[in-house]
């Protein structure tokens, strides 16, 4: 069995759980006056697809895959492929706007918390796709099949959060 087979779980769990460290880039609040949250600059188009495509991934998409996962329909897979897709497009997008900027905000804060939790359902979703049920992969899957469920059921809570904050920051 591969090395990479073996540590696969531990270093998604470690990823999902921030047990490893990330650091993320400061985002330059310049432009931002001093003593405000924002900048005097209206959302450019960037930033309002970067809005769309989340509210479309994280509000309708992914919860919309997770029903049919809950049911264990076909269309799980691909659905939550499309949804992680958008989401990431999205974040990018979040990072590249060039209109209104903010100071340090609670919706730029938890955004790594909820992308780390769909990083984490990705790769509990690949691992568990594989089907690897011989030796401790057999003993571990149903875990991860648990835990995938948990995280899959607490995401749209959580995305709807996210949401909320950015519309209270923007």
């Amino acid at each position: 069995m591969p090395l990479h087979h073996r540590y696969l779980p531990f270093i998604l769990l470690s990823l999902g759980t921030g047990l490893i460290p990330v650091t993320a880039h400061e985002h330059g609040a310049e432009g931002v006056p001093e003593g405000k949250a924002v900048s005097p600059d209206p959302l450019d188009s960037i930033l309002w697809i970067h809005i769309f495509t989340m509210i479309a991934a994280f509000g309708v998409i992914l919860p919309f895959g997770m029903v049919l996962g809950i049911v264990r329909s076909r269309w799980h897979v691909p659905v939550q492929v499309l949804g992680t897709v958008l989401a990431v497009l999205g974040w990018l997008l979040g990072h590249a706007h060039k209109g209104r900027q903010f100071a340090p905000n609670i919706h730029a804060a938890f955004a790594s918390s909820l992308m780390s939790m769909l990083a984490l359902q990705v790769g509990l979703g690949i691992y568990l796709r594989l089907h690897l049920e011989k030796g401790w992969h057999g003993v571990v899957r149903r875990h991860l099949v648990r835990l995938h469920g948990i995280v899959g059921k607490v995401m749209p809570v959580v995305s709807w959060t996210q949401m909320l904050f950015g519309g209270i920051t923007a």
